[in-house]
């Protein structure tokens, strides 16, 4: 069955995005996650997702939480440093990684397509922490997973959300 779908464009810095952009790619998206788990699957999804977030910090804002380390040492830092992937002083981090959003969803059945979008939107933030603090993530095995205890990945090495 071939689809008319419109992703999202890129001119200058500013995406363009379909007005049914969110509902048409979580529809694939949940298509994707009916198929049996593989590489390809999981590539697909873990990009299609990409892009589904990518159009909600656009569309909708980011909802950033900073951790205590990141609040002491801001001052001096230039504007834009952070996000400098090549000597950045801090990273940007998804609060629950994405791999375990990935599982998840796979692991709900949704009542709708609505429902899914809901889901996505709720559970979705960034946290911008000091690289002190992704090497306590890194060291504990945190940078992909959870702890197995269900906490929150940055209360189990000490990383304080304000």
């Amino acid at each position: 069955m071939k689809t008319n779908l419109i992703f999202p464009t890129w001119s200058g810095s500013e995406a363009k995005y379909s007005p049914t952009y969110l509902e048409d790619t979580s529809k694939i998206l949940l298509s994707l996650f009916q198929l049996p788990n593989n590489t390809h699957v999981n590539k697909s999804a873990r990009e299609l997702l990409s892009g589904i977030y990518q159009y909600l910090e656009k569309m909708e804002g980011f909802k950033y939480q900073l951790s205590e380390g990141f609040i002491k040492n801001i001052e001096g830092v230039e504007y834009g440093s952070c996000c400098n992937p090549d000597g950045s002083q801090f990273i940007i981090e998804h609060r629950i990684p994405m791999k375990v959003i990935r599982e998840r969803i796979r692991s709900i059945d949704f009542e709708s397509n609505e429902d899914f979008i809901k889901y996505l939107k709720e559970g979705y933030s960034l946290c911008l922490i000091t690289k002190e603090e992704d090497r306590l993530l890194n060291a504990a095995k945190l940078t992909s997973s959870m702890p197995k205890n269900g906490n929150c990945r940055y209360a189990e090495v000490g990383i304080i959300l304000l």
